[in-house]
């Protein structure tokens, strides 16, 4: 992503379409060639004829101009620009992401979730792994942990179907299992 000012591009490469704009000006400035005189009788009759609308020799200049700003939008509109692109701001490396998901919290579910999904595009743009923590305990009483290292799109669709649980937070083995929690991948093949 390239950053200029308060305005990011996420493909920037796109923007040497505006390379095109020159030779696009030259394309719609050229005039076709004039047409070929064949005498051709009847056309005495058509010659007394006025018409009321003429062809112009070249394009006019606003409407070339309108077609090379038409030309510039879409380059730009191709490069994804995002305003403010870091936001909030989230630091570099993996993301945890530590959540409540019991009873009490289920109230501000749909402000949480937007909060979640803020802050995953925010990893998802700066390519940074992810990993899910819910507070509430597990229902098959295995220990809390963290989730995998995962892309931001794999934990988008994980942290869609969070949903509050019938039980308190359990903060102290929350606590536990981040202090264990380890930023490095699992080894491949486990």
């Amino acid at each position: 992503m390239l950053t200029l000012g308060p305005i990011g591009l996420l493909s920037p490469w796109l923007m040497l379409g505006l390379l095109s704009l020159p030779v696009i000006w030259w394309l719609l400035r050229i005039t076709p060639p004039s047409p070929q005189q064949v005498p051709f009788p009847p056309v005495r009759i058509l010659r007394s004829l006025q018409t009321e609308e003429e062809t112009p020799a070249t394009t006019p200049l606003w409407l070339t101009v309108l077609r090379m700003l038409l030309a510039f939008l879409i380059v730009a509109g191709l490069v994804h620009p995002v305003l403010n692109p870091q936001g909030q701001g989230i630091a570099d490396g993996p993301v945890l992401l530590v959540v409540d998901d019991t009873w009490a919290a289920a109230g501000g579910r749909d402000g949480r979730q937007t909060a979640m999904e803020n802050l995953l595009t925010q990893a998802e743009r700066a390519n940074q792994p992810v990993a899910i923590m819910t507070t509430a305990p597990r229902r098959d009483g295995e220990p809390m942990r963290p989730s995998r290292l995962m892309p931001a799109a794999d934990a988008r669709r994980l942290a869609a179907v969070i949903v509050p649980n019938a039980w308190k937070s359990d903060h102290a083995a929350t606590a536990a299992a981040l202090r264990g929690f380890s930023f490095e991948p699992a080894p491949k093949g486990h």
